[in-house]
């Protein structure tokens, strides 16, 4: 009986051990996709990059992306790393990128397989005769991650610092994302282009980039160094629009350093989805010091027209900013005017607030909510009723 069970134990052992895998160090078949990656770099090979790597960081936890880590990085280091950032023809990113971007793992696991890749950088020797727009992508990727050693080294092994990624986007355009100032102080010092925009339909510029991450140091250096806030032809936002949707500390800056920009601003025409200066101003990020310094000392008129035909009292009641609607009414705002429907800012706001709950994006419960649009539209019927009750004197 005993001899049976041990036959028996010996012969499921070998099954096991004849799957292929089994009982083996090998990361959901990585040891093969390293193997590939040194061999060939075909269309196919490219989909099998991207579900292997995918299937690598699937559902796994920090020890088992630790264990994988470990793995990839010896067996990288006795073998050509070079090849997963190399590529080929008119392509601007490696042949795995983009498919590997667009597949449907790729956001849930993005941090652990930027943390790979990120590993993989550090690896890249640059004295082997490597391509061009490899050298160009480790550069990029390193200024993406705030890495500035490996910029440096980048640099150093013949990057060109004024490459551009598929995006259009520059050095600085990444340095200014992440907000890393030393690293974006040294690629101006090198000549990169400040002005550079974007190739993409939104021709972002490097200081639109540094508005949009709020990086107000980067944009200060910016505007020292006189960058250029115009918007680009055909666009619908210039540095100073976007700061004022996005960060009011920095558009405070840009008034305090460039207080021109007001007029300039003024001369672009509102289109018919789009905000007045006035409007930006009361939209999102709400500050009332940014507002009142518009009103107060650069004259601007509070019954500007938005492209929908309402003012910015409409915007700022929109977003339920009561301290902003006193203030646009204590500045003359007035609550008659109607919009391209033909309401007033009371029949407009009666109709959307429910859109305004929504979108407000309040921290408060339902009832404070309820609460804030009851006080508005107190306070917008006792403008229509008495409009010179909040004007000052």
């Amino acid at each position: 009986m005993i001899l049976r069970l041990y036959i028996s134990a010996i012969f499921v052992c070998f099954m096991l051990f004849s799957i292929p895998g089994f009982g083996q160090t090998n990361f959901f078949g990585v040891e093969e996709l390293c193997q590939n990656l040194l061999t060939d770099v075909e269309e196919p090979i490219a989909y099998s990059f991207c579900g292997d790597l995918n299937k690598l960081f699937l559902d796994q936890d920090d020890s088992q992306f630790s264990s994988s880590k470990e793995f990839l990085e010896s067996h990288f280091k006795k073998s050509d790393i070079e090849s997963i950032f190399c590529y080929s023809h008119e392509q601007q990113t490696p042949w795995w990128y983009d498919r590997f971007s667009d597949s449907p793992e790729w956001a849930s696991n993005y941090q652990k397989i930027s943390r790979f890749l990120n590993l993989m950088l550090k690896q890249v020797n640059f004295k082997k005769n490597l391509p061009q727009n490899c050298k160009d992508f480790v550069y990029l990727r390193s200024a993406r991650i705030a890495e500035f050693e490996l910029v440096k080294k980048a640099l150093k092994g013949g990057a060109d610092i004024d490459a551009l990624d598929d995006k259009g986007m520059n050095g600085l355009h990444h340095a200014a994302e992440v907000g890393d100032t030393e690293l974006f102080v040294f690629l101006t010092k090198k000549g990169v282009d400040i002005d550079a925009r974007k190739t993409d339909k939104l021709a972002y510029s490097v200081f639109d980039q540094a508005v949009l991450f709020d990086r107000y140091e980067i944009a200060m250096f910016l505007l020292d160094r006189g960058v250029d806030l115009s918007r680009k032809e055909g666009t619908a936002f210039s540095g100073f629009s976007h700061a004022l949707f996005s960060s009011p500390k920095i558009a405070l800056g840009i008034l305090a350093k460039r207080p021109e920009i007001v007029e300039e601003e003024l001369a672009y025409p509102v289109t018919e989805d789009n905000y007045c200066l006035l409007g930006m101003a009361v939209a999102f990020q709400t500050d009332y010091d940014l507002v009142e310094k518009l009103l107060k000392e650069h004259n601007i008129d509070v019954n500007q027209k938005n492209g929908d035909g309402g003012t910015a009292l409409f915007t700022a009641a929109k977003w339920l900013q009561y301290d902003i609607l006193t203030l646009l009414l204590s500045y003359g705002a007035d609550p008659t005017i109607k919009n391209n429907k033909g309401q007033n800012i009371l029949e407009s706001f009666r109709e959307g607030n429910l859109s305004s709950l929504i979108f407000a994006d309040l921290s408060a419960d339902e009832r404070e909510k309820e609460e804030a649009v009851q006080k508005v539209i107190a306070l917008l019927e006792k403008a229509m009723q008495y409009p010179d009750l909040f004007r000052k004197n």
